[in-house]
């Protein structure tokens, strides 16, 4: 595939940010959790 350095790059992207989002989204959890907000 031509194209596939390319595309597994997009992929291997797209899966860092929403790794980020989900680990974003734990913290924001446990900190509301915390302060009991």
């Amino acid at each position: 595939l031509l194209l596939g350095g390319r595309v597994e790059a997009v992929i291997t992207r797209l899966l860092g940010v929403l790794l980020a989002a989900l680990a974003a989204q734990y913290v924001i959890d446990g900190l509301k959790g915390s302060f009991a907000l």
